[in-house]
């Protein structure tokens, strides 16, 4: 409804939906209203979550625009104002709205290294936005992590990555604690990291909520924060469209942990 309010108001409201959700009866309204929704017709999904507000104002997270995502299972959701930080998630959005690419490994650019932008600074803070396949998300989180020096938390709704889940055993037996919160349901598949980290002896649990615990979290040394759509997965890595925003601001990190240690305990 707020959608089709800011229409009212002559606001330009695009919107880019996965195939798969394309046909729901709140779709419908927003195309009964002027809102025509641009649907990734792929196999894999689009299964970003942001918006970008006046081109100012940048939110994301893991959560879905859903009564289940607003009323059932954990979620986060950060927003963020930078006009920078908007820019880089225009450039994205477009790209699948009026260019129709999804789940693309490469940039179609001359030279994307030093054409795209990825990194915004807001005061002291220090954030990255990245996207999937093409910036090979699952590597920049391995890479963070083998930076880690004092501890490594993490919330996880899927996690099948090996490359991830090596990287953050091997800081654990050299001495980084590392601690971990599984939704219960992705432990039941075979491809889950979760039996070969408490094999390990990690300190990982599953979660108690009866619906889902959504997020796609890992905080690092208390002061990085890593969140967005992307699940720590392989298909999340090599087909599905994803954001991460990394963001190291020490007070942010401390609302994750909250988050964490409430869910944990």
């Amino acid at each position: 409804m707020a959608l089709i309010e800011a229409v009212r108001r002559g606001v330009d409201v695009r919107l880019v939906t996965e195939r798969d959700n394309a046909d729901t009866k709140e779709v419908a309204r927003l195309r009964k209203n002027g809102i025509h929704p641009v649907s990734d017709n792929r196999r894999g999904f689009m299964h970003n979550k942001f918006a970008v507000i006046d081109g100012n104002t940048v939110w994301t997270g893991s959560y879905n625009i859903t009564d289940n995502g607003a009323r059932k299972n954990n979620n986060n959701a950060i927003c963020i104002a930078s006009s920078d930080l908007a820019d880089i998630f225009l450039k994205e959005f477009s790209e699948m709205h009026d260019s129709g690419i999804f789940g693309n490994r490469k940039e179609f650019m001359a030279f994307p290294f030093f054409q795209k932008k990825y990194y915004v600074k807001i005061d002291d803070s220090h954030i990255n936005a990245y996207f999937s396949p093409e910036d090979d998300i699952e590597r920049i989180i391995i890479k963070r992590i083998e930076k880690a020096e004092a501890s490594i938390h993490f919330m996880a709704f899927s996690f099948t990555s090996e490359g991830i889940g090596e990287a953050m055993i091997k800081k654990f037996k050299a001495g980084v604690p590392v601690y971990g919160l599984f939704e219960k349901r992705d432990t039941r598949t075979k491809y889950s990291e979760y039996t070969k980290m408490k094999l390990e002896g990690l300190p990982v649990k599953t979660d108690r909520n009866r619906y889902a615990m959504h997020h796609k979290v890992i905080v690092i040394d208390g002061y990085r924060v890593i969140t967005g759509s992307y699940n720590f997965s392989r298909n999340a890595s090599r087909r599905n469209d994803e954001n991460v925003v990394m963001i190291d601001n020490r007070e942010i990190a401390e609302s994750y942990l909250k988050e964490f240690q409430l869910l944990y305990r």
